[in-house]
């Protein structure tokens, strides 16, 4: 009977060992990956720099519009004949006020342009 006891505890042994050993590689097979390094602060602060002169150099070309666009613009508005023609010359030679008033609310369009003719006549 010893000998049947010893071989109980080899096979229980040998087991236990196959079972550490699955639990090992299993373990190497779920340990996470490294995870990448952050960039640096440095690094991250030349990007945002780059994008932020990127952004300025857009901001700083300027549109100028066509007699096209402006007259189409210039009919939303609504002027009578001669305010529509001095308005189309005004803004054909003024792109940057064209440019103020084109964005502006259609409601106040009206408004800044009279007030800038009028300015540039005085």
């Amino acid at each position: 009977m010893g000998s049947s006891k010893a071989k109980k505890l080899k096979s229980k042994k040998r087991k236990l060992e196959s079972k550490f050993q699955d639990e090992d590689e299993v373990v190497v097979e779920t340990e996470p990956k490294p995870q990448p390094q952050p960039e640096s602060f440095e690094h991250n602060i030349v990007q945002t720099f780059k994008e932020i002169v990127d952004v300025m150099r857009e901001g700083n070309k300027s549109r100028d519009y066509t007699g096209e666009e402006i007259e189409k613009e210039l009919e939303l508005m609504g002027l009578d004949d001669d305010e529509f023609a001095d308005a189309f010359i005004y803004l054909s030679r003024n792109q940057a006020d064209a440019r103020t008033i084109f964005s502006s609310s259609m409601r106040m369009r009206k408004i800044f342009l009279r007030k800038m003719m009028c300015e540039a006549k005085n």
